[in-house]
């Protein structure tokens, strides 16, 4: 059975919204017993929302083009050249991508430290990276600790945070602790499920690996009920030949042939997880 691994919306800032409460307040003190200047006041008020929501957005746009630079520096600096420009070790000529990638790691506290959002990111890709060199020891802490950042920023309820709990537990499900990937995984599916129904692309992957721990856990059961569940739904929404609706499919005709097997006495087939899809 394969697997499948898998940016923040904001309407106003803590400080607008009190702006905003205060203005309301302040205004109906002084206007409540006049209906046109009540009107006059909400069309102001409406104006004042309207103005202070763009420049919100404004800054929120150039927080994130200076935060994007800041990670193009880093990666460029850090992983494409491992520090030589600051010293810090000599650009050998066969060094490889784990050990670019050690060092990039290595200095993501340092130069992000008061970024923890982006940290978290950087740690989300470098998990990747980890698994796809099938360093899977590796990749767990950084799915760990990127997933403990976005729970603090975010909540459990977050896609970003789903992201991570679902990788975390693909990491987990590769070094066979299948104890420790089935809860985050049905937690991950639970959540997208609940806040963006079970249509969702990322709810459709997590539901894939749902099922291949099962699997895994010997609940061939379980698995095949998930899978005939989310077929259907991957069917229609993305087509009989997109790639993960192949996956979910011959995922599917696998826990068929396990709760065959198992019910036989018969050996069951072996699973072979499919590389990581980031979903950010």
């Amino acid at each position: 059975m394969k697997a499948i691994s898998a940016k923040n919306r904001i309407a106003l800032t803590a400080l607008a919204v009190v702006l905003v409460i205060s203005t309301i307040v302040s205004a109906w003190q002084a206007v409540h017993a006049n209906s046109r200047a009540a009107a006059e006041w909400q069309l102001r008020l409406a104006e004042s929302l309207r103005r202070q929501s763009a420049e919100a957005s404004l800054q929120q746009a150039q927080q994130a083009a200076a935060q994007t630079q800041s990670i193009l520096e880093f990666l460029h600096h850090e992983l494409l050249l491992c520090g030589e420009l600051s010293g810090n070790v000599d650009l050998r000529p066969d060094i490889t991508l784990k050990e670019a990638v050690d060092h990039a790691v290595a200095a993501i506290p340092s130069e992000f430290a008061d970024q923890p959002l982006v940290a978290a990111a950087l740690r989300h890709e470098f998990g990747e990276a980890y698994q796809r060199l099938g360093e899977n020891e590796l990749a767990a802490p950084q799915f760990e600790q990127a997933l403990a950042i976005r729970s603090a920023q975010h909540g459990r309820n977050h896609r970003s945070t789903i992201a991570s709990l679902n990788n975390l537990a693909i990491a987990h499900g590769h070094l066979d602790r299948i104890d420790l990937a089935l809860p985050l995984l049905e937690e991950a599916y639970s959540s997208m499920t609940g806040i963006r129904g079970p249509d969702d692309p990322l709810a459709l992957v997590i539901a894939n690996n749902l099922a291949q721990a099962y699997s895994k856990a010997a609940r061939p059961k379980d698995a095949f009920e998930l899978l005939t569940k989310i077929l259907p739904i991957q069917s229609a929404k993305f087509g009989e030949n997109h790639p993960t609706t192949v996956v979910i499919r011959s995922n599917l005709n696998t826990a068929r042939a396990e709760m065959a097997g198992s019910a036989n006495g018969v050996p069951q087939p072996t699973n072979q997880p499919l590389p990581a899809v980031t979903a950010m």
